[in-house]
């Protein structure tokens, strides 16, 4: 396989608690509706994984260590 370095802009924050339906994810102070199916995958830890909106809108969460590899933070 091919190696690929990403070059998306995403939004993206600190889980910081899943409601106790699976339907919101709080980022900040501000409570976020995620899609059903996003944990599929697994359960993101609170407080150390990161919850993903791509510029169409998607989301998606990823672990720390693999989102502090592929971003870096940038002030516009």
């Amino acid at each position: 396989m091919r190696k690929y370095r990403s070059h998306k802009i995403v939004e993206a924050g600190l889980i910081l608690e899943i409601s106790d339906d699976n339907t919101k994810v709080r980022v900040d102070d501000e409570w976020i509706e995620v899609p059903s199916g996003i944990f599929t995958r697994g359960m993101p830890k609170v407080g150390a994984d990161f919850l993903v909106r791509y510029a169409d809108g998607g989301l998606s969460w990823s672990p720390k260590k693999a989102f502090m590899a592929g971003y870096s933070e940038f002030n516009e």
